[in-house]
């Protein structure tokens, strides 16, 4: 059971659950939110494109922002573009777009031999500015999280501007809206983010539970960024135990100290 120490016949297993450092570091009202292109969907099927497909082109032009949009379109054997998610695949999802003026997808072909297909744009909003009271640090909140509060999303910050501009490592899928415009920046304090902090330490002591089945839960806070070597051991509750000996009536060349009647044990 969980009492007994480790043996070659017992099975001992750690979970280990990494923590999210909590500690409130900003919160305010973000403003000028951009967006990445997330996925593309193939409302109207259409023919005459290059037969096997191939890269698609992206125009942004006029009151279009944005770039770095990549993919490719899979049209059949007669050169059509079949309706779904599948057909028009976004390796490259880009950043900086408007979805009031979105980028232009044109597949291989452009349905110059029948009707074109219309394709609809998913986007997700991976960047905006934080408020007032957030910091003008380069890379301050660098491995921190950001959510948009009442959304349920929550996102790791991957680059921070010294204009307080924000970008996640994943766009956000239902905020920010005109109504959900709140933010709050979490991560620990005193340190350039939770798992980008080259000052703090290298390695981290984890809490242990003993589950009582011979399986042991350690939860435990990342402290920078990079793989975790995970040390075990199992030592006895209270620590190393000294043991006093009172003095032997006599002594020989040869004495064993242990033989003597037990006087106090300390710590």
């Amino acid at each position: 059971d969980g009492g007994m120490a480790c043996s070659a016949a017992a099975t001992d297993t750690f979970t280990l659950i990494p923590k999210m450092c909590e500690t409130v570091i900003d919160q305010g009202t973000l403003s000028d939110p951009t967006y990445s292109v997330t996925g593309v969907r193939v409302t109207t099927a259409g023919e005459g494109y290059t037969n096997g497909g191939g890269a698609f082109t992206v125009t942004c032009t006029g009151s279009c922002t944005g770039s770095g949009l990549e993919g490719y379109c899979t049209a059949n054997g007669t050169g059509g573009l079949a309706l779904g998610t599948d057909t028009v695949v976004v390796t490259k999802a880009g950043s900086g777009y408007d979805p009031a003026n979105p980028p232009t997808i044109v597949c291989p072909g452009d349905g110059s031999a029948g009707p074109k297909a219309v394709l609809a744009l998913t986007m997700g909003v991976t960047g905006f500015t934080l408020g007032s009271t957030a910091s003008v640090t380069d890379s301050a909140y660098l491995g921190y999280t950001v959510s948009v509060d009442t959304s349920g999303e929550r996102r790791s910050i991957s680059a921070y501007s010294t204009s307080r501009v924000v970008t996640v490592s994943q766009a956000f899928t239902d905020a920010p809206t005109s109504n959900v415009n709140t933010y709050t920046v979490r991560g620990c304090p005193n340190s350039a983010g939770p798992l980008y902090c080259p000052q703090c330490p290298r390695i981290v002591r984890a809490d242990v539970v003993d589950m009582g089945d011979s399986t042991y839960k350690a939860t435990f806070t990342g402290t920078r960024k990079g793989q975790y070597t995970v040390v075990t051991s199992l030592v006895q509750a209270g620590g190393l135990i000294s043991t006093y000996y009172d003095d032997q009536a006599t002594f020989s060349a040869v004495t064993d100290f242990g033989a003597g009647t037990p006087v106090a044990s300390r710590l």
